[in-house]
């Protein structure tokens, strides 16, 4: 399993191989093989050794902490993989910490979801044993950003509500509104759609991931752009954050915000009146009304957010 990160600092590389390469055994469940405290052994020493090498600085600004491997076993794998996440996010508001920095800590974290989902591979078999968890290579949804039916039963052990006979294979692709087929064996309408609507939902994520970097001037020329640029503010997302790219992604495609409609967004919100976007689009100011109505509230930028409203 390469989880490794091209980039990642060699002294937490050779650590994280060690640690694949004996974990079999281990899981967090286990108290003779307890994953917790082979993560202790070699990955905790590796960080610390890591953390020598970093300017004190910028230790002291992001607030690293020493002992991840406690901070596993007191609070879980998935606390310290967020805490990772946390520093990683506070990383991209400083200048470069270190050029093998974000490498390193996206290595953790997938070594922390590794270890989060983990199972022994041998022992007593239990009710959740019927789940592979090696099909969780990807925790979100493919069409909508949410946790896939898999990813969800091995962070929270319990089997989906709408299956209580355990009859069904849990999806590692998608959630279980977007899983291909019902537990009637019908196929399900949401995944039909989602599918038909696959490229749109791949282009519009893809738009929002690269509006949340650094884009040149040149780039921003149109009004899709600098529709996506907006959203993203809004969703206060770091580039590493696809689960809530994806997830407005899919809300996109699904209430309809066409191009069409983005370009009216963006030029009501420069203070330009029904009439005016009308002519400048070459399009009727009832096209201009009809579209404006059917535009969820929190896409019109023009408006003050619900909360500000009277």
């Amino acid at each position: 399993m390469d989880i490794i990160w091209p980039g990642c600092n060699e002294i937490v590389a050779n650590a994280t191989r060690q640690f694949l390469s004996r974990s079999g055994a281990y899981s967090t469940r286990s108290s003779r093989f307890s994953i917790y405290s082979l993560f202790l052994e070699l990955i905790d020493p590796a960080w610390n050794s890591y953390l020598v090498c970093l300017p004190k600085s910028r230790l002291d600004e992001l607030n690293l902490e020493e002992n991840i491997g406690e901070l596993a076993h007191k609070k879980s794998f998935l606390f310290l993989e967020n805490k990772f996440r946390e520093w990683l996010r506070a990383s991209h508001k400083l200048q470069k910490i270190s050029s093998d920095f974000s490498a390193t800590l996206d290595t953790l974290i997938d070594l922390s979801m590794y270890c989060r989902v983990k199972k022994p591979r041998r022992g007593r078999k239990t009710s959740g044993d019927r789940v592979n968890s090696r099909r969780a290579n990807f925790p979100n949804c493919q069409f909508c950003g949410k946790q896939t039916e898999l990813f969800s039963f091995l962070q929270s052990g319990a089997w989906p509500d709408a299956d209580p006979d355990q009859r069904a294979r849990l999806s590692a692709r998608y959630c279980s509104e977007h899983r291909p087929k019902n537990l009637d064996g019908t196929w399900n309408s949401a995944y039909l759609r989602a599918k038909r609507n696959a490229e749109k939902f791949a282009e519009e994520a893809r738009a929002l991931k690269k509006s949340s970097g650094p884009m040149r001037h040149e780039e921003q020329k149109n009004n899709s752009d600098r529709f996506a640029q907006k959203l993203t503010e809004q969703l206060a997302a770091y580039p590493d954050e696809d689960e809530k790219f994806l997830n407005a992604a899919r809300q996109l495609v699904d209430k309809k915000i066409s191009d069409r409609k983005k370009q009216i967004i963006m030029l009501l919100a420069t203070g330009k009146k029904q009439i005016d976007i009308a002519a400048e689009l070459g399009i009727s100011k009832q096209a201009v009304s009809k579209a404006l109505n059917s535009i969820p509230r929190q896409y019109r930028f023009d408006l003050p957010p619900d909360h500000l409203a009277e």
